[in-house]
Order: structure tokens, then sequence, then C-alpha cells
């Protein structure tokens, strides 16, 4: 355990030098539009919308380690037994991002895992209306694919899609994600 920390700390000093020489650390944010896509979140919400900050660290020419944290608010559904009051969505996610080609306009495949915080409150109708709120932390992942394009040296526009997938007690709750913004070169 005593070699282990000096070898972790020696490794948590070196990488930043060692990401700049392969691409660097990029940081950035950006808006995106959320679609439910399966039928356990199409039958309770509609479109929304949601923002997302995000960072990428560049391990290789072609390979990019992707860290980001977003919040989605879907939008409400009102059926004749239940109304939506509010439905959100907060993942936290790692992953890794693949870029297919080598020129100013670069697609990328990715893969990404992690928390998704989801908070869920509904008005039951009935004789007494009810009110039911739930908070919980699930696990989930999101297949995605996307686009950089370089606007400068320190620059680039990120669009992407990634189809979402989260296991909510019982349900799986499954949405796109498309979203365009920004990435600054920070070495």
């Amino acid at each position: 355990m005593k070699k282990l920390v000096p070898s972790m700390l020696l490794a948590l000093l070196a990488a930043p030098p060692a990401l700049a020489q392969d691409g660097g650390i990029w940081l950035g944010a950006q808006g995106q539009v959320v679609i439910p896509a399966s039928s356990d979140l199409t039958d309770i919400a509609t479109v929304g919308g949601g923002f997302a900050i995000k960072g990428d660290f560049s391990v290789s020419s072609r390979m990019v380690v992707r860290i980001d944290a977003s919040f989605n608010r879907f939008g409400n559904k009102d059926t004749a037994t239940f109304t939506v009051n509010k439905l959100t969505v907060a993942p936290w996610r790692v992953g890794l991002l693949y870029k297919l080609n080598n020129a100013k306009a670069r697609f990328y495949v990715a893969g990404m895992a992690g928390g998704y915080l989801t908070d869920i409150s509904v008005n039951i109708s009935g004789e007494e209306d009810e009110e039911l709120s739930n908070t919980t932390t699930n696990l989930g992942f999101a297949p995605g694919a996307g686009l950089f394009l370089s606007l400068s040296e320190r620059l680039k526009l990120d669009i992407n899609a990634f189809y979402d997938i989260v296991f909510r007690e019982g349900l799986t709750l499954g949405y796109v994600s498309a979203g365009i913004g920004l990435l600054f070169d920070v070495n």
C-alpha cells in the first residue's frame, strides 16, 4: 500500500503532459434536445431540453476519454389517469470516443456509462388526487456518434447524438440526446 500511493501520485502528475502531447485537454459546454425513445418513457414524457459540461482528454491521435455531466428536463405529459409534473435526468458519465478520420471535420463513435440521477413527480387522478415523487440514482449507458468541426487551433464545434439507456426499478428509460456545443483547448 505504501508503494501504491506514490505510484498513483506520480501517474497523476505525469498524465497532463502526456495528454498534451497527443491532442491535449478540451473543456466545453453544450445545449441539447432530449427525445423520449423507449415505451416506458414515451408513456410519461414529451420532448425536452438540457445542457452539459464536458472534458475531453486525448490519449492518442484517435482515442479520447470523455467525462461529462448534464441536466435534462423532459416535457410534462397529461393522461386521463395521471399528470407528470416533473421528470428530470441528470447523468454523470465517463467513456471513450474513437475518431474515425483525421481531417478538419472528424467523425467519431462513442460509448459512455455512468450514474443517472432521475427525479419523477406524478399526480395520480382519482377520488383523492395523490402526488408521488421519487428520486433515485441508476446505472445507464449511452452509445453515440458525433462530429468535431475545427473552428480554430483552440476551438472546435461538437455536434453529437447519444441513445441513453437508464435502468430504473423495473423500467428501462431510453432517450435520444442530440446536442451542439463548443470545446476549448486548455493547454
